[in-house]
């Protein structure tokens, strides 16, 4: 069985290497067809966007949607993942600086003042453990913070006092 196990081994080393794999290679590995195509790349346009009621609004709803959603977190007691609350915080921040690059200056300061009551609020959670004495603490501060906002800074309140371009910090 040695005798014969030395020769079969020597010829079959001996046709790879004179025939290499390129035959064996392309039984078993698929090639990619070439489309024939040549690939074109659109260059990126930048757009010309001013601020509009429609982007406004949009802004709007999305701070109603990402405070709703942190109001419900905090008032639910079972809910221990602060990542939650601080991803709710930083959009809630985040829209209502967009919105605020939209107003006219005197709306927009006047916003100012309810944004810093927000990042107190994300700063807060951020740094203290959220005991229920915390969340209810929060709470009432986001809830007042969300009435004003709603009251004065909706789209129907907001209706012609929009900047003719974006504000710039």
């Amino acid at each position: 069985m040695k005798s014969l196990l030395l020769p079969v081994l020597t010829v079959l080393i001996i046709s790879f290497s004179l025939g290499g794999c390129a035959d064996i290679k392309s039984k078993f590995i698929r090639e990619k067809p070439d489309d024939g195509l040549a690939r074109t790349y659109i260059p990126v346009r930048e757009y010309d966007v001013r601020p509009n009621m429609e982007l406004y609004a949009r802004r709007y709803i999305f701070w109603r949607n990402w405070h709703k959603e942190f109001m419900d977190l905090v008032q639910d007691p079972r809910e221990t993942n602060q990542k939650k609350f601080i991803m709710a915080l930083d959009q809630t921040y985040s829209n209502l600086y967009d919105m605020r690059k939209m107003l006219v200056d005197e709306m927009g300061d006047e916003l100012q003042t309810l944004m810093d009551g927000v990042r107190e609020a994300r700063d807060s959670v951020r740094s203290d453990r959220l005991t229920h004495g915390n969340r209810i603490r929060i709470m009432r501060h986001m809830d007042i913070l969300g009435r004003e906002i709603r009251d004065r800074f909706s789209a129907k309140n907001v209706a012609g006092k929009l900047r003719d371009d974006f504000r710039e910090d």
